[in-house]
C-alpha cells in the first residue's frame, strides 16, 4: 500500500539502508552522511554505504572482484505507526518476493499476525524498485488489541544482470505467491556507454557497481564474473539433463535488522544452494515441484477454504509428497491425504470445528514450541505405518501443553504410532490420558511437571499395550502422578523419577476378567521421592480385585511425606477391598525416609484394606535406614506374605515391624547391610538387657558389634560378651551362628565360640547370644581398647 505525503511524515528515522522520502521538487535527497554538494546519485551513495558495511566480507578493491549482482534479501522491521520503505539499491533491480511478513507481535511464534500481512505488503511492493507501507492498525487491522506490534518482512531484490528467480526453478524453502512479472531485461548493449563526468571517488573498498548504467570509476583489476549455470533447455517429459559439477553458489548480501536486535530465527536463509540436478531438471509427472499445493490452486491465506485444493493436489500429482509453501491452509471440510506433507516453519493447517484431517504418511515438518503445524478446533488422525507424532505440532500460545499432548495422543486413535515427548510438559489443565495405540517415548529431561490444574498426572486407560511406555519424570501432582486403570494388560512402563505427588503410582484393579490388572511391569524408576504414598495398590471392589503378574521395581525411595509431615504416608500402601494377588512383587533397592529432615508419620509398607493382604512379596535388599520415631518399616494386616529387608547398621527400635491382629503365616527376613561405621557395644555381663543398646534388641540377622576392654587383657585369657537380639530364639547350634573378627581392629583376638545364653535371672527372655573371645596374642591388651567384628545369626 503506497502512502501519500502526510503518511510519509511517519517514516521511521532509524530505518536501515533506506532511501529518504522525496523532497519538494522531486529531486532525491542526499543519502545519510553524504555532502549534498558531492551528491551524484542517491542510489549510488546507498550502494557505497552498504559496501562500507560489508567491507569485512568483500575483498578490497584491487584483489578478487566480487561476482556480479544476483539478488539481495533484506530483513526489515519497523515499529507500529512507523513507515517501512523497502528499497532495491541496485539500478534496475525490482522487488520480486516478500517472505514471512508479520504485522503483529515481535516474534512470529507469539501467535499474533494479521491475516492481511502478505496481501498488503505484496500489493504495495512486488514489481517495484521501492515502496512504502505504514505499520498501523488502520492498514492491517488489529491482530492483537492492546499488544505492542511491529511490521517485519524480508524483501528480495533481483537485478537485470545475472540470474533472477525467474531464470531457474525456485526452491521450496523460499516460495512466495508469484509477483507481477517485471518487464524482461533489455539485451546488453554491444559496448557500455561512455562514463559521465567523474564524481568524487568513493572509498577504496567500495564495490564496483555491476550495471553500466551507473557511472563509476573502473575497478583496478577487472575480471569477468564467474560463469553462471545456464537455464535448462527444454526436454521431453520424464528426462533428466545433467550439467555435471555445479558452479559455486553466488554469495548473497543481506543487511542487518533495524531498529531492533535480530530475531532468534534462522529463516529465511540468505544463501540456499540450488536444488540437486535430479530435482531441478526432472520434468513430467514425477517432478518434485508438481506436488506444490500452490500450483494446484491452494491459497494458504488462512481465509480461503483449501480443502478441495489440497485433496486435488494430492490426488492429481505423481509426486510422492505434497509441498505446502509458507502460509496458513484452512480446511472447512474433512479430507484424507495419502501423500507425505512437506512444510517448513510457520506453515500451518487451520482445521475448522468438526473437520477431520486424515494423514496416512508421516509429515515432514519440524516441531517447534509455539510454532504449531495444526491449529483450530478440528482434529488430525494418523492412519499409517511408522508415523512419529510430536506434541509441539499442536502447541501454540493459546493452547496449553496438556491440550497439545492430548491432541497428539488422540491423533493415534486409529492406528499405532510413536509419540516423541522431547521437552518438559507443564500441566496447567486436566490430566493426560494414554491409550494402547500410543508408543509413548520421553527423551532425557523431558518431564511432566504440574503447574496447577486439577492435580491429575498421566493415566493409562484399559487395553493391551504392545509397546513400551517411557517417562523421564513425573512431578508435583496433587492427586496422582501415574495412574494405571483396571483392564490394563501387557504394559511395560518405564519411569525415571516419580516425585512430590500425593499418590506417586496408583495401580487399580477390579474383580472382573476384563478389569483385572495383568502382566504389568513398572521398572527403571530411579527414585520415588517425597510422595505422600509412592506406590498404591487400590482394590476397587470389596473382594477379588485381581493383581496378576504385577511387578514394580524402584531404585530408591526417599524423603517419604516430608512436604506434608503431619499426613500419614507410605512407600507401599494397599487400599480398598481385599485384593487377590498372583505373582505380585515389589522390588526396592534402598529406602531412606530421611527422618532427620523432619519427623513424619511414614511407614515403609502398610495396609488400609478390609482384610489381610495375602501373597505379597516385598524385597529391599540393599540398604534401608533413616527411620526414627514415629516412622516404622512394616505395619498392617498380612497373611502368607514374604518380606526380605536389608537393614542398615544403626539403632533400631523393637517396634520397627508390627503385624496387625489377624495377620498369619508371614515371613520376615531382616538381614543387615553391615557397616563398621555404625556398630553396637556388647554387654560384659549377662542378664542386663536394659543396659544393652538402651534396652532395644537388634532387628537384624547380621550386624557389627564392639567389645570394649574394661581391664588389661592378658595373653591366653578368655572373656565372654553378650548381645541382645530377637533372632537368638531361632538359633540352636553353632552352625547357625558366625563371628568374624578383623585383624586391623583385633590384634590377636579371635572368636572362640558363640552360644545362645540362658534366660536372665531377672526374667528377660533368652534373647541373648554369648560371644566367647580369646586373646591369642603374646601381649597384654590394655584397658580402653575396643574390638570390632561382625556377627551373623541364621535362624
Amino acid at each position: 500500500m503506497l502512502l501519500n505525503d502526510r503518511d510519509a511524515s511517519l517514516s521511521d528515522p532509524e530505518g536501515y539502508w533506506q532511501l529518504p522520502p522525496a523532497p519538494p521538487g522531486g529531486d532525491r535527497a542526499p543519502a545519510s552522511g553524504v555532502d549534498p554538494a558531492q551528491q551524484g546519485d542517491t542510489a549510488a551513495q546507498v550502494v557505497s554505504q552498504i559496501t562500507d558495511h560489508l567491507a569485512d566480507m568483500v575483498p578490497a578493491a584491487g584483489s578478487v572482484r566480487p561476482p556480479a549482482f544476483q539478488h539481495m534479501d533484506t530483513l526489515l522491521r519497523v515499529a507500529e505507526n512507523r513507515l517501512a520503505r523497502p528499497t532495491c539499491v541496485y539500478p534496475g533491480a525490482l522487488i520480486t518476493a516478500i517472505l514471512a511478513p508479520i504485522y503483529g507481535q515481535s516474534t512470529y511464534w507469539a501467535g499474533c499476525n494479521s491475516t492481511q500481512s502478505y496481501t498488503i505488503v505484496a500489493a504495495a511492493c512486488l514489481g517495484e524498485p521501492e515502496c512504502a507501507v505504514l505499520a498501523s492498525n488502520d492498514v492491517f487491522g488489529d491482530p492483537c488489541p492492546g499488544a505492542t506490534k511491529s511490521l517485519t518482512f524480508t524483501y528480495r531484490c533481483a537485478g537485470a544482470r545475472g540470474w533472477s528467480p525467474a531464470d531457474i526453478p525456485s526452491t521450496p524453502e523460499l516460495d512466495s505467491p508469484p509477483p507481477p512479472s517485471p518487464p524482461p531485461p533489455s539485451p546488453p548493449p554491444p559496448s557500455p556507454p561512455p562514463p559521465s563526468p567523474p564524481a568524487p571517488s568513493p572509498p577504496p573498498q567500495a564495490l564496483a557497481p555491476p550495471s553500466p548504467l551507473l557511472p563509476s570509476p573502473p575497478p583496478p583489476s577487472p575480471r569477468p564474473p564467474p560463469p553462471l549455470l545456464p537455464a535448462p533447455p527444454a526436454q521431453p517429459n520424464g528426462t533428466t539433463v545433467d550439467f555435471g559439477p555445479l558452479s559455486p553458489v553466488p554469495a548473497r548480501a543481506s543487511t542487518p535488522i533495524s531498529p531492533y536486535p535480530p530475531l532468534d530465527l534462522a529463516f529465511p536463509p540468505t544463501a540456499v544452494p540450488w536444488a540437486p540436478t535430479t530435482l531441478r531438471m526432472v520434468t513430467g509427472g514425477g517432478c518434485f515441484f508438481s506436488g506444490n499445493a500452490r500450483m494446484k490452486g491452494a491459497k494458504g491465506d488462512g481465509l480461503t477454504d483449501d480443502s478441495m485444493a489440497l485433496r486435488d493436489a494430492a490426488a492429481g500429482s505423481a509426486a510422492p509428497m505434497l509441498y505446502l509453501p509458507l502460509g496458513t491452509y484452512r480446511l472447512s471440510s474433512s479430507i484424507t491425504i495419502n501423500k507425505t506433507l512437506v512444510a517448513g516453519a510457520f506453515t500451518r493447517i487451520l482445521l475448522d470445528t468438526g473437520v477431520t484431517l486424515t494423514l496416512t504418511k508421516h509429515p515432514k515438518r519440524p516441531p517447534s514450541r509455539t510454532d504449531p503445524f495444526f491449529i483450530g478446533n478440528g482434529k488430525v488422525v494418523f492412519r499409517g505405518q511408522g508415523i512419529e507424532v510430536y506434541p509441539d505440532w499442536w502447541k501454540s500460545t493459546s493452547r496449553s501443553d496438556t491440550w497439545a499432548m492430548q491432541a497428539a495422543i488422540d491423533s493415534c486413535s486409529q492406528q499405532a504410532c510413536t509419540l516423541l515427548h522431547s521437552r518438559t510438559l507443564f500441566a496447567t489443565e486436566g490430566g493426560v490420558y494414554l491409550h494402547n495405540r500410543v508408543r509413548f517415548f520421553s527423551t532425557a529431561k523431558a518431564n511432566i511437571h504440574s503447574l496447577g490444574g486439577n492435580g491429575e498426572g498421566v493415566t493409562l486407560q484399559a487395553g493391551s499395550y504392545s509397546e513400551p511406555i517411557s517417562f523421564s519424570g513425573i512431578y508435583g501432582f496433587s492427586q496422582w502422578g501415574l495412574r494405571v486403570l483396571p483392564g490394563v494388560q501387557n504394559a511395560d512402563i518405564q519411569a525415571g523419577f516419580v516425585s512430590r505427588n500425593r499418590q506417586g503410582i496408583l495401580l487399580t484393579a477390579r474383580s472382573g476378567p476384563k478389569t483385572k490388572l495383568s502382566n504389568v511391569t513398572l521398572s527403571h524408576v530411579s527414585v520415588t521421592q517425597d510422595n505422600i504414598n509412592s506406590v498404591v495398590y487400590n482394590s476397587a471392589d470389596a473382594s477379588g480385585s485381581l493383581f496378576e503378574n504385577v511387578i514394580v521395581r524402584v531404585n530408591f525411595e526417599v524423603m517419604g511425606g516430608t512436604h506434608e509431615p503431619k499426613t500419614p504416608s507410605a512407600g507401599v500402601m494397599f487400599r480398598g477391598g481385599v485384593p487377590m494377588l498372583r505373582n505380585t512383587r515389589f522390588i526396592l533397592q534402598a529406602n531412606d525416609p530421611a527422618q532427620f529432615n523432619g519427623q513424619t508419620a511414614y511407614v515403609g509398607i502398610n495396609t488400609d484394606t478390609l482384610g489381610p493382604v495375602s501373597n505379597f512379596v516385598y524385597r529391599s535388599d540393599c540398604w534401608n535406614g533413616g527411620f526414627e520415631q514415629p516412622a516404622a518399616y512394616l505395619r498392617g494386616s498380612w497373611a502368607g506374605s514374604s518380606f526380605y529387608i536389608g537393614l542398615s547398621a544403626g539403632g533400631w527400635r523393637a517396634d520397627l515391624f508390627t503385624f496387625a491382629p489377624g495377620s498369619s503365616n508371614n515371613v520376615l527376613n531382616a538381614g543387615a547391610v553391615a557397616s563398621a561405621a555404625a556398630n553396637w557395644p556388647m554387654n560384659a555381663q549377662s542378664g542386663a538387657p536394659p543396659a544393652f543398646n538402651n534396652g532395644r534388641p537388634f532387628g537384624e540377622q547380621g550386624f557389627y558389634v564392639n567389645a570394649r576392654v574394661a581391664s588389661d587383657w592378658r595373653p591366653g585369657e578368655a572373656r565372654t560378651y553378650f548381645l541382645y537380639s530377637p533372632f537368638a530364639q531361632g538359633v540352636d547350634s553353632a552352625a547357625q551362628m558366625h563371628c568374624i573378627p578383623f585383624r586391623s581392629w583385633n590384634p590377636g583376638v579371635v572368636c572362640q565360640s558363640l552360644a545362645r545364653a540362658p534366660a536372665a535371672a531377672s526374667g528377660y527372655p533368652s534373647y541373648q547370644i554369648a560371644v566367647n573371645l580369646v586373646n591369642y596374642s603374646t601381649k597384654i591388651i590394655p584397658a580402653g581398647y575396643t574390638h570390632i567384628f561382625a556377627v551373623q545369626l541364621t535362624p
